[in-house]
Formats: C-alpha cells, sequence, structure tokens
C-alpha cells in the first residue's frame, strides 16, 4: 500500500504500519498531485527516518505546468531552485501532474527538462490522469516511457469529486495498461479516490501498489480535537488496512 500524507505527523501514523510500503508527500489542498514545498518535504523525510519500519518516501510536485521551466513561464508558481532544495537522498520516487495543455499536445521536452533536475536515482513516475486521457493516449504515454526514463506507471484521477478510477477505466482496461508497463519494466500503481468498496477491483487490475489517501481520513472533527477532518486517522487506517487483509485473503495469487 502507498500512503498519501500532508505533515511529519500524518507520515508517522502512515510508516508506523506494517502493510505500508510508501509514504507519499503531497498536499490535497493544492490539487490531485498538490506539491507541499521543500521545507515540508524535508520535514516529512525526517519524521519517517525516525520510525523503526524503512519505508520508501514519494513526493509528489503539482502540476508540470506550474513550474517555470523559461522564460515563458514568468507567472508559474514555483521556481526549480525549490525543486533543487529537497533531500532527495533519501527519496526513491517523484511524480508531477500532466494536466492543462499537456493532455492536448503532451510536450515530452518540457517533462524532461523537469526531471533532469531530479537526481538519477530517484525513480520518475509517469502519471495517467484517466479522467484527462483516453486508454488510447495512456498506452502511448506508456510506449514513450523509455524516454524519460520512468519506471513507474501511477494510474490516478485529476478531479477528486467526480468519481474513482473507475468511473473512466473499467479494471480490464486499467489490468491491460499495467501489462503493458510491466512489459516496459515499469511498477503499477493505481490510485485515484479508491476506498473499500472499490479495494476488491482494484486488486483486480493486478497493480503492484494501490494508493490511498481519503480512505483513510477522518471525516469529521474528533471529539479529542487533535483529528480534524480531511486528515490521517489511525483508526481510519488500521480498518482500512484490515479489509485489504480480509479481500487479498480471498482473493488469492493474483493469476
Amino acid at each position: 500500500m502507498l500512503i498519501s500524507v500532508k505533515n511529519p505527523n500524518e507520515a508517522r501514523t502512515a510508516a508506523a504500519h506494517p502493510l505500508v510500503t510508501i509514504v507519499d508527500l503531497k498536499d490535497p489542498s493544492a490539487g490531485a498531485l498538490g506539491f507541499a514545498g521543500a521545507a515540508t518535504a524535508n520535514e516529512v523525510i525526517e519524521a519517517v527516518k525516525e520510525t523503526a519500519r524503512a519505508k520508501q518516501i514519494s513526493v509528489a510536485c503539482g502540476e508540470l505546468r506550474q513550474w517555470r521551466l523559461g522564460n515563458a513561464d514568468l507567472a508559474a508558481d514555483f521556481d526549480l531552485c525549490e525543486l533543487e532544495r529537497i533531500d532527495w537522498t533519501a527519496v526513491a520516487f517523484v511524480k508531477v501532474g500532466l494536466s492543462g495543455d499537456f493532455a492536448v499536445a503532451p510536450d515530452i521536452g518540457r517533462l524532461t527538462r523537469f526531471l533532469s533536475v531530479v537526481p538519477k536515482h530517484v525513480r520518475r513516475v509517469l502519471v495517467i490522469y484517466v479522467d484527462l486521457f483516453s486508454t488510447q493516449q495512456a498506452e502511448e504515454l506508456i510506449r514513450s516511457a523509455a524516454t524519460l526514463n520512468a519506471s513507474v506507471l501511477l494510474l490516478d484521477t485529476f478531479n477528486k469529486s467526480a468519481g474513482n478510477t473507475f468511473a473512466y477505466y473499467s479494471h480490464l482496461e486499467c489490468r491491460s495498461l499495467f501489462r503493458i508497463a510491466r512489459n516496459a519494466q515499469m511498477m503499477g500503481v493505481l490510485a485515484g479516490s479508491i476506498d473499500t468498496g472499490s479495494l476488491a477491483q482494484a486488486i483486480e487490475t493486478e497493480a503492484d501498489l494501490i494508493g490511498v489517501r481519503g480512505a483513510v481520513c477522518q471525516r469529521g472533527h474528533s471529539d479529542l480535537g487533535e483529528i480534524r477532518k480531511n486528515s490521517i486517522c489511525q483508526r481510519r487506517l488500521d480498518q482500512f488496512l484490515d479489509a485489504a487483509r480480509v479481500i487479498l485473503a480471498k482473493a488469492g495469487p493474483v493469476s
């Protein structure tokens, strides 16, 4: 499992669970792959290091269109200097969203420029938003992954209020894309508002990892006060991962 967190406290909670493989930093208030900033990234990295369990760390970097990559991007939100401030030595994965013009006319050169700032040991994640790209476009992007040195395919949703991944791609279409990716030596990750109700379908896609956030967050304010809505809740995290155990046990080996 991949659990998305937004701060060091959530990172500690996620990293402490034995079923969590990757702690993924993103700012959900800033979009599907909201960039939390270099300072928060470094704080999360330190928080994960403090836990007794070895976990891999992933950093979401917002949307490609938000980064200043040339003179035409003067109004962009982020400068590449901010990217360079992250302690990449402890990071295993980097991902950036491809919304906006990229969904209409993919600019591989621009994506390559962004990724050139990230050290080569960090695995590049090819993000395909299922609500923006057709399955045919997805296949074409996967086949271009070698150009980007991408070694991970992530299927996710851009608009989190318009249905989960299976509202756009069937589990069979997801499985087909993951198999194409696997043939290209890529890991497959499925995300996009996956909850206990869609977990069985998610497992049938043959994804290597399933990424969640909303399913393990508090839905309302806690009486204790310290757990707020849309923050990771230990109880919900345990409940979700217990449900995953049960579904996996019933499913048996994935064919």
